[in-house]
């Protein structure tokens, strides 16, 4: 099963739940940068893997209704580009490259492309399975990967494989032996721009590597994972890894190296808090003033021109406002409640107008009657300031089931500043 795009729209009943903060200092809104930031060498293979775009395409679900039959349907050099949604079920979770030298990657991030397992020590399924002797060339990006569960590698399992596992959020993942977030067997995989969070394993929480593993972790931010033994990182049996410009909570005490195996650890590597939007809410775009901002690998830049940052998204520095909004869940019936956390940033030294609005999209993708949700409103926003609400809105009785569409749009006519959007799923109770 896959939620569909759909396009804007209101619930029936909406009210303001909580003032949470307006105050200056800044927060961020997600852009989504498909970075590869190793060496040189990984500089090469990003420009080979955008030549490889210009392949066939195949998009999921229009070509086909599931990830793993587009992969199947894929050849060397092809791309199988994912639309938002939350994949979920059979051929959804699991995921085959069979060897293939193929992109799959989401069309807007992370942030709007989950990967749901729905795992469990009774039922495991993982997100991907890479044990055909897949390369650098195979690469999986820009999903958020989560509730996966399995003996090793809860989120992604790479077994005499090295696949590029770059731009995703792998969360609440669990294993039950090894590498709660991603397991490395015989592998040497680049692991770059990615957030590994809140996976849990006997050993190595984030990344466990075992039978002379060598990966390399660069610009990506490993955080509140946990395990028996190393809770970001456990090396075993011979194996090696190259971390650099990274962000790994607790450093060393979160790190277990057996005898035998080596850890690298070299420049731009940090252990602050990371500052993300709610992880609560699993929002794991970072807040203005995050110490992942401009800190990432020096010689790479993000699409906004700046240096690149830590982790999965990066902070826009170019726009004019930026915004976010946040739900509190996705999956709703008819008559319940659901709390949406709305950010407005101006990080710039000049006062900015604004004005904002609400739109819903049905299922059959019509707008919604009620149009718009909120606004429009208009405000001067001043400079360096940020602005933060809770609402809680009520899905109405008569809403239609299937996949809607929450979109927030703020601007000034013929000037769009930011969107922000996320689906949600009406289903029975």
């Amino acid at each position: 099963m896959r939620v569909d795009t759909g396009k804007g729209g209101k619930g029936e009943a909406f009210w303001r739940r909580a003032d949470i903060s307006t105050h200056r200092g800044i927060y961020q809104r997600e852009g989504e940068a498909m970075r590869l930031l190793t060496t040189l060498w990984c500089a090469a293979l990003v420009l080979g893997l955008c030549g490889s775009i210009s392949a066939t395409v195949i998009h999921v679900p229009d070509d086909y209704p599931t990830i793993q039959w587009g992969i199947d349907a894929a050849v060397g050099g092809d791309t199988v580009l994912v639309a938002d949604g939350t994949y979920t079920g059979s051929l959804n979770r699991d995921l085959d490259f069979g060897g293939k030298a193929i992109v799959v990657m989401s069309e807007n991030g992370p942030h709007v492309t989950i990967i749901d397992c729905e795992g469990s020590i009774s039922e495991p399924h993982r997100g991907f399975y890479f044990h055909s002797g897949e390369g650098p060339a195979s690469v999986v990006r820009g999903f958020i990967i989560q509730g996966g569960w399995a003996e090793y590698g809860g989120g992604i399992n790479c077994d005499s494989s090295s696949p590029t596992i770059q731009g995703n959020t792998i969360r609440g993942n669990t294993a039950g032996y090894d590498g709660g977030g991603i397991y490395c067997g015989e592998c040497s995989s680049v692991i770059v721009d990615n957030t590994i969070t809140e996976n849990a394993a006997n050993t190595g929480g984030g990344i466990a590597c075992y039978y002379n593993s060598s990966p390399t972790v660069m610009n990506t931010i490993l955080w509140a994972d946990d395990a028996g033994t190393g809770h970001e990182i456990y090396l075993g049996e011979a194996s090696s890894m190259a971390v650099s410009y990274s962000d790994i909570s607790s450093r060393w005490l979160a790190v277990f190296v057996a005898p035998g195996c080596t850890l690298e650890w070299g420049e731009g590597n940090i252990e602050t808090n990371p500052k993300f939007v709610l992880a609560n809410l699993q929002d794991y775009r970072l807040l203005w003033g995050s110490p992942c901002i401009d800190v990432g690998h020096p010689d790479y830049l993000d699409p906004d021109g700046t240096r690149s940052d830590i982790g999965a998204h990066f902070f826009d520095q170019s726009k004019t406002i930026v915004a976010y909004a946040t739900p509190q869940t996705r999956t709703l019936s008819p008559g319940d409640n659901c709390a949406v956390l709305y950010a407005m940033i101006n990080i710039h030294p000049e006062p900015v107008e604004v004005r904002g609005g609400v739109e819903l999209t049905l299922p059959n993708g019509e707008p919604w009657s009620g149009n718009p949700l909120e606004g429009p409103g208009y405000t001067v926003f001043p400079p360096e300031f940020t602005w933060q609400i809770v609402r809680e809105y009520t899905v109405p009785e008569t809403w239609p089931l299937g996949v809607s569409v929450f979109t927030w749009r703020v601007g000034m006519p013929g000037n769009l500043y930011d969107r922000d959007r996320f689906l949600f799923t009406v289903v029975e109770p």
